[in-house]
């Protein structure tokens, strides 16, 4: 069974995933079609080859830590939004990032697996099949795994078991207010 927040984390990983597909991973796909291919990396450095194959530097720019930035953001953002609504709608966080740490695996599988098509197409996979191996792809999915489960490990160790009693008290400080002179009162009615 789901939260009621699971719907809005999934759309939310979802748009994510469309943003970095378009973006950042298909382009990939159309490095040898001819016109000078152009993308930039995470932190704003320019990427660009023309008239080269695949194969050498634009694939060890593609592999070594390209799209690794890309993803950790995104674990970033869902994280701390998915923790905002928790809260706004007072769900239960333990519940909600269980939640949106699956939807991100299914999110990292997802990345690294069209990159592995776009890696095998352009070695040349799809014209000689069976010639080309497609690349494995479980050591960065298990590096990225073991990044997610660190931020939602750290985040699940940071929460308070008595953040709801703290909330309720801003929320409603009378009620405490008037605990406390209802014991002052009987202590008072007792002891007289």
């Amino acid at each position: 069974m789901t939260t009621p927040l699971y719907s809005l984390i999934e759309k939310l990983v979802e748009d994510f995933w469309v943003v970095l597909d378009r973006e950042h991973i298909t382009p990939w796909a159309f490095m040898t079609a001819g016109p000078l291919f152009k993308c930039t990396d995470f932190y704003g450095r320019q990427i660009s080859y023309q008239g080269v194959e695949f194969e050498g530097s634009p694939q060890g720019v593609f592999w070594a830590r390209f799209i690794e930035p890309f993803l950790e953001n995104i674990i970033e953002r869902v994280v701390t939004e998915t923790l905002r609504l928790s809260s706004e709608k007072r769900q239960d966080p333990k519940l909600t990032l269980v939640e949106a740490s699956t939807l991100l695996k299914s999110l990292i599988h997802r990345a690294y697996g069209r990159m592995a098509d776009i890696d095998y197409t352009l070695r040349g996979g799809r014209k000689n099949p069976g010639k080309v191996p497609l690349r494995n792809t479980d050591s960065e999915i298990a590096g990225m795994e073991q990044f997610l489960d660190r931020r939602i490990n750290a985040e699940l160790a940071m929460l308070k078991p008595w953040d709801w009693v703290n909330k309720f008290y801003k929320e409603h400080p009378f009620f405490f207010w008037l605990i406390g002179f209802l014991i002052a009162a009987a202590g008072v009615f007792l002891a007289g």
